[in-house]
């Protein structure tokens, strides 16, 4: 991981400061502790993203279901 860090700073020291890539680069050298923590986790946040997805994907097919009973008949569990 280390590795990545490195390559990131010293590509970042070659680009414009107005350069859109840099602007990510610096997003995430700026939260780099938190961004290697997530990386070398046990996954337990990856289970909690998985189990919310469907209500990420179902919110936009139940945006115009037009009533609660749809919306109930258009649930799945």
């Amino acid at each position: 991981m280390s590795g990545l860090e490195t390559w990131m700073r010293d590509e970042r020291g070659k680009l414009s400061g107005h350069a859109d890539v840099a602007n990510a680069m610096d997003y995430m050298l700026r939260r780099w502790s938190t961004f290697s923590r997530f990386l070398e986790g046990d996954g337990s946040a990856s289970a909690v993203e998985r189990s919310l997805r469907g209500i990420a994907v179902g919110r936009k097919s139940w945006l115009f279901v037009g009533s609660d009973r749809g919306g109930e008949r258009g649930y799945v569990r």
